[in-house]
């Protein structure tokens, strides 16, 4: 089964080259692995680091909890840090205090035996549902022990398939413990046989909560409380949203911060709001304007705490929506499009009252207008928040208890 893994990737890897030519994003994934063993050959190894592996940005932020906490409890040990997406890496291949930051190269023989060699870990940590079958075989070979954490494993994954039986076996004996975000996580893998599985949280409950207490960025320091902050949106959130000022008052402020800031959607964004007075802003002084379009990274997460109300992007589109627990972590309503069933934290902001899935403008502008709901929502978010926060230190418990950190 392993070989005809690999013989089916390899197929995959020989097409892209002609995909790529119409996506800059896997143009940019194949240029990372033309020589993957660069930052690793270039940087000071140490023999025993602990690694840590994320597909993208997003499943990071899971990490960086469990790091900080290494940082801090186990301050002379060293670690590494991959990535599968060209986005996890551009943002975070300079992480303060990681001896090397590089691409995951391809599931092969031959890559998995140079990476060992050069990286010589002590244990693997690889977040949420990083699963590889390959290099799970070549790390239980070297009895390099791996966990996976923050882990979502639901009866429908591919690896779960009759036909996949051959490969799930050697997954689950390379795999010495699970930090699961869910019970059902929990349930399911125990099931798949996979062995030491325990409940342990989704440890970006405090990965914002973390970022809450900070202090805000100079960018931001200057900047007025706005109405809603609109993060992470597409265009049919600025449509929705746009549509919704419609019939707002004419003092109501808006924030935006679209999901991609290339000039194409930036100037798009800014024609949306264009009727109401929209301004871009890139740095600088704030525009007094009825809506700021904000065209600069980073600046998200902390920003919400400049609102009143959250709209969170995505909503609009199957994939569904963003991170809303950057949002919930203030204390604020959370609001967003009808697709978010697939992130359980959203589905639990719902059910737990702090957040609210609509679909038409006006539905919005009747919540807007009803401070006793908009209280109520905000007292849910809080509740909520505090009751999830805590998986980071039950999963740094559970990598304690079995050899990891």
């Amino acid at each position: 089964m392993l070989k005809f893994y690999h013989s089916a990737l390899k197929v995959a890897l020989g097409i892209l080259p002609a995909i790529a030519r119409f996506s800059p994003k896997l143009r940019q994934w194949l240029e990372g692995r033309k020589n993957w063993e660069a930052p690793l050959v270039n940087a000071s190894l140490h023999p025993g680091a602990i690694w840590f592996h994320a597909a993208s940005s997003g499943e990071f932020e899971q990490a960086i909890p469990l790091i900080e906490w290494l940082k801090l409890n186990r301050p002379s040990q060293h670690f590494v840090i991959s990535f599968f997406s060209p986005s996890g890496y551009s943002m975070y291949h300079q992480y303060p205090g990681a001896s090397a930051v590089f691409y995951l190269p391809p599931d092969f023989p031959e890559n998995n035996e140079r990476l060992l060699e050069l990286l010589q870990p002590s244990a693997a940590i690889f977040i949420k549902y990083e699963i590889w079958p390959g290099l799970f075989k070549a790390l239980n070979s070297r009895n390099i022990p791996l966990a996976l954490v923050a882990a979502r494993f639901h009866p429908g994954h591919f690896l779960l398939k009759r036909s996949m039986k051959g490969l799930l076996g050697g997954v689950t004996d390379a795999v010495k413990a699970v930090g699961a975000q869910d019970h059902l996580t929990v349930s399911t893998m125990k099931k798949a046989g996979f062995q030491q599985v325990r409940w342990c949280g989704d440890t970006r409950f405090d990965r914002v909560r973390a970022l809450s207490l900070q202090a805000l960025p100079d960018a931001l320091s200057t900047l007025k409380m706005v109405d809603v902050v609109a993060g992470s949106t597409w265009e049919k959130d600025d449509v929705f949203l746009s549509k919704w000022l419609d019939e707002a008052d004419l003092s109501t402020r808006l924030l935006v911060f679209p999901h991609e800031l290339d000039e194409i959607r930036l100037n798009k964004c800014l024609s949306i709001y264009q009727r109401h007075g929209a301004a871009l802003w890139k740095g600088g002084t704030w525009p007094e304007a009825r809506v700021i379009v904000v065209g600069l990274p980073q600046l998200l997460s902390r920003a919400y705490r400049l609102g009143k109300t959250a709209w969170i992007g995505g909503g609009f589109n199957k994939g569904g929506i963003h991170n809303c627990l950057e949002a919930a972590v203030y204390g604020i309503p959370v609001c967003f499009g009808p697709f978010y069933q697939a992130y359980p934290e959203a589905v639990g902001l719902v059910e737990a009252g702090g957040g609210k899935p609509l679909d038409k403008p006006e539905d919005f502008s009747q919540l807007m207008k009803d401070e006793n709901q908009l209280n109520e929502m905000s007292d849910a978010s809080s509740k909520f928040m505090n009751k999830n926060e805590g998986a980071t230190q039950r999963t740094a418990a559970l990598l304690v208890e079995q050899g990891l950190f």
